[in-house]
């Protein structure tokens, strides 16, 4: 078996991330009331690689842009599928949806993601 320096693998990390995951409040008689946002974890060392990137949606106003990528970061973090993910790397503010089944290996873990649509 390989002996991975974990200190090595985080100098890979080039961003900082901030996981939320959706809340939901119930009323007095059961029923859905309110929707929030609980942090999971801030400030996590991680790198995003965003991939598939779609040319602009041309719309009535802004351009759309949307792509897909991948978040690392170390195994420590449970991450559940469906969280928002805000990630600042190389001085850029990434806003990441429904992140994926996290794929967990001995060093890290690997997280498919979403863009947010953003306007151009």
């Amino acid at each position: 078996m390989v002996d991975i320096d974990m200190s090595a693998l985080a100098l890979l990390y080039d961003g900082r991330c901030t996981v939320l995951q959706e809340t939901n409040s119930e009323g007095a008689a059961g029923w859905l009331s309110e929707r929030g946002q609980q942090e999971l974890w801030r400030d996590v060392p991680c790198h995003l690689v965003l991939e598939q990137a779609q040319p602009a949606a041309a719309t009535a106003g802004a351009a759309e842009l949307s792509a897909r990528g991948k978040l690392f970061l170390a195994a420590d973090y449970v991450i559940p599928a469906g969280c928002s993910v805000v990630v600042r790397q190389q001085g850029r503010e990434y806003r990441l949806g429904l992140s994926g089944m996290p794929q967990v290996f001995a060093a890290h873990q690997q997280i498919a993601v979403a863009l947010l649509s953003e306007r151009a």
